[in-house]
């Protein structure tokens, strides 16, 4: 009895001091965890332990710069932007204004190109690289006041583009596959040398302003009426047109439509469907008379005929709301359409050529 009192005060001896130890903290050198009695090294979401030290390591295919892991693809482009060009002293990620979005795989941030900046403080560039379409997370690109004066045919591989800034370059003509970029919804083509647009630009039905003021266009496709989305403005000024296809009259959404400084001599009936229409300026063309249907446009706020050579009217124009401002100043309009609903006659700068009146 003796023996076995001795023995059960030795166990719970020694049980006593297991718990006694257990109770005691496990101090930790500096930079480690203690985990299940152990201490350890506990790396950031991201980041991976290697020799001893928690490090980030790129996954394949992204560039390590400045402790972030960058698209090798995307810093390719840039850096082929800037080779092409003749660019000195510039690294991509310094090149114009960039942003980068992160796309994050395994708990890691990777970063992507999402807008892509070169305004006329940037250095000049005429060219890019065919591998632009590349970029296929780009969502705003703007490439303004430089020398360009072509586009890839890539450039239809970046189906993720909302906005298309190419306003002031050199370019003479726009490749078919722009049709391809279905999520485009703005587009500058203002001050370039374009003579015609491909029939594929219609293709782009999420469009919502486009912008294609002073260049050499002499007729837009036949199929614009597609471009149902158009509701901002639609500029076409300073151009070349002779005539507007029918199918203009399916661009019900839109709220401007600026035509002024063209060669127009006639507008079709259709124009009278643009039911949402706030401003129609159509100065400084050769228009010769005006379809009845303007007079059906209620939701207009200005109509500009001013400097054309209009020598008739129609009566239903006095259909449109009372303060609608209208404009016929600098036409061939003779006395006997002094309509009672607006007066045209009034602006002595600019007065009417009665030379040839009864």
């Amino acid at each position: 009895m003796k023996k076995l009192f001795s023995i059960l005060f030795i166990s719970l001896f020694i049980i006593s001091c297991d718990n006694q130890n257990s109770l005691e903290p496990i101090l930790c050198d500096e930079g480690l965890t203690e985990v299940d009695g152990e201490c350890i090294l506990l790396c950031e979401t991201g980041l991976t332990i290697v020799d001893g030290e928690c490090v980030l390591v790129c996954e394949e295919d992204y560039y390590q710069i400045d402790e972030m892991c960058y698209s090798s693809t995307d810093l390719q482009v840039i850096y082929d932007i800037i080779s092409l060009n003749n660019i000195e002293g510039v690294e991509p990620l310094g090149f114009g204004h960039q942003l980068w979005n992160p796309d994050y795989i395994n708990n890691k941030p990777l970063y992507r190109l999402i807008e892509f900046e070169l305004e006329d403080h940037h250095p000049r560039i005429s060219t890019l690289p065919e591998n632009i379409g590349d970029l296929t997370r780009l969502q705003y690109l703007e490439i303004t006041h430089h020398n360009i004066t072509t586009l890839p045919e890539s450039i239809g591989n970046l189906v993720n583009l909302e906005q298309l800034d190419l306003d002031s370059n050199d370019l003479s003509s726009i490749p078919i596959s722009i049709g391809d970029l279905i999520n485009l919804e703005k587009l500058n083509l203002n001050d370039n040398n374009l003579d015609s647009l491909p029939s594929e630009i219609c293709d782009l039905t999420n469009l919502t302003w486009l912008l294609l003021v002073n260049n050499n266009i002499s007729s837009l496709p036949d199929n614009i009426g597609n471009l149902t989305n158009l509701y901002t403005w639609f500029d076409v000024s300073y151009n070349e047109l002779t005539f507007l296809p029918e199918s203009i009259g399916n661009l019900v959404n839109l709220r401007e439509l600026n035509l002024y400084g063209n060669q127009i001599t006639v507008l079709p009936e259709t124009i009278g469907n643009l039911d949402n229409l706030r401003w129609l300026h159509l100065s400084n063309n050769q228009l010769t008379e005006i379809p009845e249907s303007v007079g059906d446009l209620m939701e207009l706020n200005t109509l500009n005929l001013s400097s054309n050579q209009i020598n008739s009217i129609p009566y239903s124009l006095c259909d449109l709301p009372s303060e609608v401002i209208i404009k016929l100043n600098d036409n061939y309009l003779c006395e006997s359409f002094h309509f009672d609903c607006f007066d045209i006659f009034t602006d002595t700068w600019y007065p009417q050529d009665t030379s040839n009146c009864p």
